[in-house]
């Protein structure tokens, strides 16, 4: 019973660390070091002034103005942190890593009201405490809103209903055909067509699929958004590149899955006019990566 009960604690720890793993490992993206750099730097001050303070220093003198732009501003770098770190979220992080971001976020606020004494009128005491608790609740409760969230790792393979978003239509996307050239292959593609993807599997057993889409902007449009779905699913996120036909002013940030790929497109320059921009994409998983997931 010891050992059902043991190994059940084990396997639940081992869920639990891995979760951790996957929240924190885009803070490894060298788009979140300005973010985490901002958050570090504000607890630094943080701890600084709370050192003082215990080490029988001379104490922080605020005025009610400055105590509320300190507010603000250490409320407004939390707040911007934590978005762009969850533009780089690929799935909602455990409550665990919510309530540690949601910590040190409230921390730098939480340090301030050491500094708030008599001479302080009530509403800026009050401004303090609405900005600390709004703060610690954003962040604590912050959900990611947008199409990647059809990529999640725990939820099942994503229908692409998202609306505005480009999709590549399945009826222009597969078609049965046999083997040929010791290539095996789910598809015939009408490579005239604006949307088709082929897949094939070599003799080696790595997957490749390759393909081309059709992505329009309107006028005055500089953002937009397209889907690659893999179907079916890989079984490990694959090795993805694209590249567009002929429009140097665009320029294309792709979001890899296992279910799929996004794609944001932005456009510079000239926007006054719409734009249809051909997107081709190589989506690649080596026997090795199969057998290994």
């Amino acid at each position: 019973m010891k050992s059902v009960a043991s190994d059940a604690a084990s396997s639940r720890l081992s869920r639990a660390c891995g979760r951790l793993g996957r929240d924190l490992s885009f803070w490894a993206d060298a788009r979140a070091i300005p973010s985490l750099a901002i958050l570090a730097a504000t607890n630094c001050v943080a701890a600084m002034v709370l050192a003082r303070k215990l080490g029988g220093g001379v104490p922080l003198h605020l005025s009610n103005v400055r105590l509320c732009v300190a507010a603000i501003a250490a409320s407004g770098l939390s707040l911007a942190g934590r978005w762009n770190l969850g533009r780089l979220e690929r799935h909602s992080p455990a409550l665990a890593t919510r309530m540690l971001l949601a910590f040190f976020s409230v921390l730098p606020l939480v340090v301030l009201f050491t500094a708030v004494g008599s001479r302080h009128s009530p509403w800026a005491v009050s401004l303090l405490s609405g900005l600390a608790v709004a703060t610690w609740t954003t962040v604590l409760t912050w959900r990611r809103l947008g199409a990647e969230g059809a990529f999640r790792d725990d939820r099942p393979a994503p229908t692409f209903n998202d609306a505005g978003v480009i999709k590549l239509p399945r009826s222009q996307q597969v078609l049965e055909r046999p083997a040929e050239n010791g290539l095996e292959s789910d598809s015939r593609v009408d490579r005239s067509a604006s949307d088709w993807a082929e897949r094939t599997t070599n003799a080696s057993g790595q997957v490749t699929l390759r393909g081309q889409l059709q992505v329009a902007f309107a006028a005055g449009q500089t953002h937009t958004a397209a889907h690659v779905p893999f179907w079916p699913p890989f079984a490990h996120v694959p090795e993805f590149s694209c590249e567009l036909v002929d429009q140097p002013a665009v320029r294309a940030r792709p979001a890899v899955f296992r279910y799929g790929a996004r794609l944001e497109l932005r456009r510079t320059g000239d926007i006054a006019a719409p734009l249809e921009v051909s997107v081709r994409f190589h989506v690649a998983l080596s026997s090795d990566a199969s057998r290994a997931a």
